[in-house]
């Protein structure tokens, strides 16, 4: 099963590719795939691959709110406060 999203939650087109979404079964339950475009993506902060880098927090997250839903078992969900 696919699915592309290509418009915004007004209906206006994108300005950028569109997000493609595919579902199928896997051995012990549901393979989803994600393929969509990096936004405000930072460049490497300097700290050797594979290592610890002091001061990452300052490269990840975000300060805007956004919503997350992460699916569970039994047909649930989490919905954590970011």
């Amino acid at each position: 099963m696919q699915f592309e999203i290509t418009k915004t939650w007004n209906s206006r087109n994108l300005d950028h590719p569109p997000v493609q979404l595919s579902f199928k079964a896997a051995k012990d339950g549901l393979e989803m795939r994600v393929k969509a475009p990096f936004f405000n993506d930072p460049g490497n902060p300097g700290g050797e691959h594979g290592q610890p880098f002091q001061n990452l927090w300052d490269y990840e997250g975000s300060s805007r709110t956004y919503e997350a839903l992460y699916p569970a078992p039994e047909g649930s969900h989490t919905d954590p406060d970011l």
